[in-house]
């Protein structure tokens, strides 16, 4: 069983992203328009399908602290359709509920595309850091066709997997050029591995 305490603790940056279902800006929390939400997860997922994929937990605060994604089943249904309804082309985005805190938090996982996907309203994002910036339609595509490029010319390591790998090792090599990363995310980011039907390989 995966354990995704994780989520609570990630550094937010090129391959994860955080969103509250909640408005804090007042006396009191109150909890966001679904539609809002929906936006949200849409301009994360299309971002980072545009740049490197990577997760989006939806339920957590900024500082980490899950608490959860509660609405009625047509509205949880309009944020669940996002990643279809307001890209184009539809983006292909698993999502699982995951249990922290005594909460339901909502988790998308999005690969690469080798497609340039647009917002409904009209933007291309491409995530950057942990930011989801506006990108010029012809500047992404120049990027996904030398990833495309790298892809043909790359191997996958057949059999093998993360867990032969000394992920102490890999997080400590991260850190000491300045990555502030998980381990799979370090590898992503040299090329190591890429992200394939929804699981990590290595190449």
């Amino acid at each position: 069983m995966q354990d995704w305490q994780w989520l609570k603790t990630q550094q937010e940056g090129q391959f994860f992203d955080r969103k509250s279902c909640y408005d804090r800006s007042g006396r009191r929390p109150k909890r966001r328009p679904a539609r809002e939400v929906a936006r949200d997860v849409a301009e994360s997922l299309s971002a980072m399908a545009n740049a490197d994929g990577g997760t989006l937990a939806v339920g957590i605060e900024d500082d980490g602290t899950p608490t959860g994604v509660d609405y009625p089943p047509d509205r949880l249904e309009v944020i669940l359709r996002a990643p279809k309804r307001l890209v184009n082309p539809p983006l292909k985005a698993d999502y699982r509920w995951v249990e922290l805190d005594g909460v339901r938090v909502l988790v998308f996982e999005v690969d690469w595309s080798p497609e340039v996907h647009q917002l409904t309203d009209g933007r291309y994002l491409y995530r950057h850091n942990d930011q989801n910036l506006p990108f010029p339609a012809r500047d992404i595509e120049a990027l996904k066709r030398s990833r495309r490029q790298a892809l043909t010319e790359g191997q996958f390591v057949s059999g093998a997997s993360i867990d032969d790998l000394d992920l102490e090792l890999i997080r400590d090599v991260g850190q000491k050029v300045g990555l502030s990363m998980s381990p799979e995310e370090v590898l992503l980011h040299y090329r190591l591995a890429e992200h394939q039907n929804g699981r990590l390989r290595l190449t």
